[in-house]
């Protein structure tokens, strides 16, 4: 009866949601098995061994700014909405652009290449490696992208949970029976298979629409994406200079439990990114029809939903660390509060961003990048030295607040420029719902020494939310409407 209920229900969901909880699905799942298989690589690989792949996956995200431009971030999403009665064209010259760029920095690497595996500190296989990954990456984000825009997403899941699992599985066999070189041999694996699969999508594309080499596309993502680079580079430093700080300033055991800290609360991302994947095609359509009324509506309760996993999270951030790590990383749940708190503020950052993506104010956003990630820089210089590298996640936690902040006087100007001082969010209600949470977030902290208290705590608020569940559904029927049997946003 249930099962039949729920399937009934299912059937009845509209394109955008079905397809938003499909991708969420396969967002955790496909994070889950790189969570489950961490603790193999862990044995498989010596400290040394882990130590290179961790250099290689570092300058791999960092030099993907360049050899790709990031052509599967915003402006890809933008491209698709501006052009969408030409999408195949926009597709295949996204593809020639992005081929184009990696050609010139591979070319540029052969005839320097002594130099370039000096600084990065790797050999020249797997520099070749790391273009051909990117390269095979950015093909599948195209097609991927297009698929969730247009909420298609059958392929799509299939294809990404085959890979999370064919590619640890792969690697782990390669590991094994190439013992004496296990970091060229799991890097090597990895390449070949992403080459082999993602390539297909770059001739299926090919075979469809010849378009590639259309300089009006090409100038459009050139100059909205190059003011940008700052801002992608910046987010880099942002997410990974603490941990680089932490290993010089202190040491690498502190930077080790820090890491992990970092690691394992990045998890909840997991949500947000499935979250923001669904709001921001709706959001895009309900700016380019100029239905503002109800995206504040949908903004706040979506904003108290992530909060309120993310709060879910610091709560059980003991039992969580316990899961990933033996005992002695314990310490590392001290650090847990303040950077899950800059995931939920990561977040929000989306919200206000999508406006300066959406109107192409791409200056607002470098700007607002840089200086968060030169005052992150600074506080940790002083902090960490001062305080200890627990610091480090209260100084990422104001750095993000201020980012926000940045973020959301930008949204303000745009708004006044671009639809007449229209007011898209209220700020005191996004001033409470962040306040809250971080008081709640800190006051539970000290908590973890209390475990008893701490689960009572949490029976009492899971029965106040049975109590009050009437009042819950009628504030999520304010965001969702249901239209002829489909669940639909407002």
């Amino acid at each position: 009866m249930i099962i039949s209920k729920l399937t009934h229900n299912y059937r009845h969901l509209s394109s955008p949601v079905k397809s938003a909880f499909w991708f969420s699905i396969c967002i955790f799942l496909q994070h889950g098995i790189s969570v489950i298989t961490t603790p193999i690589w862990t044995r498989l690989f010596s400290a040394e061994d882990f130590g290179e792949y961790s250099i290689f996956t570092s300058w791999k995200s960092i030099l993907a700014v360049f050899i790709t431009f990031n052509l599967t971030a915003g402006v890809f999403t933008r491209g698709l909405l501006k052009y969408e009665e030409r999408q195949d064209d926009f597709i295949s010259s996204m593809e020639g652009f992005l081929s184009c760029i990696a050609i010139f920095f591979l070319v540029l690497y052969i005839l320097f290449r002594t130099f370039w595996n000096g600084l990065f500190g790797l050999n020249t296989t797997l520099m070749l490696c790391m273009f051909a990954m990117l390269w095979a990456e950015t093909v599948f984000g195209f097609w991927a992208a297009r698929e969730q825009f247009n909420y298609r997403y059958k392929k799509l899941i299939t294809i990404t949970l085959l890979m999370s699992l064919i590619n640890p599985i792969t690697g782990i066999i390669a590991v094994l029976m190439v013992p004496n070189n296990k970091v060229e041999a799991r890097i090597i694996t990895a390449t070949v298979l992403q080459v082999v699969v993602y390539t297909g999508f770059f001739f299926a594309q090919l075979l469809k629409n010849r378009h590639i080499f259309d300089f009006s596309f090409w100038k459009y993502v050139f100059f909205f994406n190059l003011p940008l680079l700052p801002h992608y580079l910046s987010q880099m430093v942002l997410n990974s200079s603490d941990r680089i700080m932490i290993g010089k300033i202190v040491g690498e055991r502190e930077a080790g439990l820090y890491s992990l800290a970092y690691s394992v609360a990045m998890i909840i991302t997991m949500l947000n990114t499935s979250i923001q994947q669904a709001f921001n095609p709706w959001l895009y359509r309900k700016i380019k029809a100029a239905e503002y009324d109800g995206i504040g509506k949908a903004g706040y309760t979506i904003l108290c939903i992530v909060a309120s996993v993310n709060l879910l999270f610091i709560f059980f951030a003991p039992e969580t660390v316990r899961i990933f790590a033996p005992a002695e990383y314990l310490e590392a749940v001290w650090t847990m509060p303040p950077v899950t708190m800059s995931v939920f503020f990561m977040f929000m950052y989306c919200m206000f961003a999508d406006f300066e993506f959406y109107y192409e104010k791409t200056f607002f956003i470098a700007l607002a990048s840089v200086i968060g990630a030169i005052l992150n820089i600074l506080l940790n210089w002083f902090c960490i030295p001062r305080f200890g590298y627990i610091a480090a996640g209260y100084t990422t936690l104001i750095c993000y607040i201020l980012y926000v902040t940045a973020h959301y006087c930008a949204m303000r100007i745009i708004c006044q420029q671009k639809i007449r001082a229209q007011k898209i969010y209220n700020p005191l209600i996004i001033f409470s719902i962040s306040f809250v949470f971080m008081a709640l977030g800190f006051a539970v902290t000290p908590l973890y020494c209390y475990p008893i208290i701490k689960y009572l705590i949490f029976g009492a608020i899971i029965t106040t939310m049975f109590l009050f569940r009437k009042k819950i559904s009628t504030r999520l029927s304010q965001v969702f409407s249901i239209n002829n049997g489909k669940i639909e946003l407002r």
